[in-house]
């Protein structure tokens, strides 16, 4: 039996998920201090960071995501030629 998937709500509650950068969430917890790094033993793999390595954190990231976008600008440019 063919599933009815004429309705775009139907479409949309049964097509497959996907992710994306706009779906991400960075947990960043800022401390008191200078180069200071900790732990957070509920998260492995998080740390509070020193404002000064907070804002380091914060432009890799931003680079990060500009160098996505850039990709993602020559792969679409690619698929129209």
């Amino acid at each position: 039996m063919r599933r009815n998937r004429s309705a775009d709500w139907v479409r949309r509650l049964t097509s497959e998920s996907s992710l994306s950068a706009n779906d991400l969430i960075w947990p960043m917890f800022v401390q008191e201090g200078y180069s200071e790094r900790t732990p957070v033993p509920s998260m492995p793999g998080v740390e509070r960071l020193s404002i000064d390595l907070a804002v380091e954190a914060t432009g890799i990231a931003w680079e990060i995501l500009n160098a996505q976008r850039q990709h993602e600008i020559i792969h679409f440019a690619g698929k129209m030629a």
